[in-house]
């Protein structure tokens, strides 16, 4: 199937994007004349969520792709794309869970860039730089806490069980005084390990239905520019965190979680789990204005669903099909527990208060499991959250095509509208 050709018309045309997400939007005001007249906040949502189409590889052609999920703005989980790919061999362990040592040996000690997920209130939380090898020993320290890898389940359980209980009634005495003992969750995001790692090193194939990207080949572009500069230059460079494209490795230790969000430049997104379990919920871009406070200036920080129906949510309902790692069914619940520490926010009274329409939301929820060797095709302006349910390793990639540039031009276009009227008086 040949790749379609941009029309021009589209760009002098935003119309056609979903009109609910403020940020699209140079006019607010048929947002504001759908704002509830008393605000009602009532019990948190413990229904059923709509489901994400499941398809395997071997069934889903390229046209099919483009025609059912990539063209109607619909996501899709895609099993079966991963196969052969050197990263499902080399980076996991037999018992399923990640193999770090695979990716300190490959790139050695590089810079990446990790989130502490406790602190995230509101937003995704402030960005730390550190070493892999920092990061990495940390990740050890961690598991030998809990008793090392590979443990029973029954083991594994109480020993997680156990060390919440400690996370959240640990107390230290320092001068006749008490404080609570804290403990950093870090998650590693956004690595760009393909711009660190050997060329020769291809730890996975982009499958076919993700291979017309716009945005990766124009950073690609600019890498090869790149390469004529000095060498002197390219070494004083060479330990700094790479940014040179949107090919990403997250790592995250169970309950490590995602801030609702939608992707950058309203790009399509695909996450590829090489290890581990991760639970996403989205909403579809047209019902963006639910997620925002009355004044659509500030977005929520998750969708607000209570923790028992988050528990409710296992990943054993995907069926044995999904080959889970050894020690994720015994996990999932004190992964979520653990996402409940994290994210006080979640039982404050005034999150419906805040934001009065986000429970209407609940009930339009797309949820998704994603396994091992499961990819999720994310699309333009869906809102989300992703919450890994134990350790995971995921690649992810973000792009932009003939099929969504419109989004990505809709976005620049309300920026530039909203900064021009912003200085119009300076």
């Amino acid at each position: 199937m040949e790749f379609p050709v941009l029309d021009p018309k589209l760009l002098d045309d935003v119309k056609h994007v979903p009109q609910g997400d403020p940020l699209l939007m140079d006019n607010l005001e048929p947002l504001k004349r759908l704002a509830p007249q008393h605000t009602k906040v009532g019990p948190s949502y413990t229904g059923s969520f709509r489901s994400v189409d499941v398809r395997h590889a071997k069934e889903l052609t390229y046209e099919e792709f483009v025609h059912c999920y990539m063209e109607p703005n619909r996501p899709v989980l895609i099993q079966g794309a991963m196969e052969g790919w050197r990263a499902r061999k080399e980076w996991v362990h037999e018992d399923g869970s990640p193999n770090i040592s695979a990716l300190e040996h490959v790139v050695g000690d590089t810079m990446v860039c990790v989130t502490d997920t406790r602190q995230q209130q509101d937003g995704c939380g402030e960005v730390k730089e550190m070493s892999l090898a920092e990061y990495l020993a940390w990740w050890r320290a961690r598991h030998e806490s809990q008793g090392g890898r590979g443990q029973e389940h029954s083991q594994q359980q109480q020993q997680q069980q156990q060390q919440q209980e400690e996370e959240k009634q640990s107390l230290t005495s320092q001068g006749g005084c008490k404080r609570a003992e804290y403990r950093p969750h870090y998650y590693l995001k956004d690595w760009h390990f393909c711009s660190v790692a050997p060329p020769e090193y291809r730890a996975y194939e982009v499958p076919c239905y993700f291979r017309s990207d716009w945005l990766n080949a124009y950073y690609d572009a600019l890498g090869e520019a790149q390469k004529q500069k000095t060498q002197e230059q390219e070494a004083s460079t060479s330990r700094g965190t790479s940014t040179a494209d949107y090919r990403f490795v997250y790592l995250g230790p169970a309950g490590s979680w995602t801030p609702l969000h939608s992707d950058v430049l309203r790009s399509y997104s695909w996450s590829a789990n090489v290890a581990g379990v991760k639970r996403w919920l989205l909403l579809e871009p047209e019902h963006t204005f639910l997620l925002y406070d009355r004044h659509y200036m500030r977005l929520a920080p998750d969708f607000g669903v209570d923790q028992v129906n988050r528990a409710g949510s296992c990943p054993a309902a995907r069926g044995p099909e999904m080959q889970m790692p050894a020690s994720a069914a015994a996990t999932t619940a004190s992964a979520l527990a653990a996402q409940a520490v994290q994210q006080p926010f979640l039982e404050d009274p005034n999150l419906a208060q805040t934001f009065p329409r986000l429970q209407e939301a609940h009930p339009l929820l797309f949820e998704c499991i994603q396994g091992p060797g499961d990819i999720l095709f994310v699309p333009s302006g869906m809102h989300h959250t992703v919450t890994n349910l134990c350790d995971t390793l995921s690649i992810n990639h973000n792009w932009i095509n003939p099929f969504n540039v419109h989004w990505t031009w809709a976005l620049l276009h309300a920026q530039r509208k909203k900064a021009e009227t912003s200085i119009e008086d300076i």
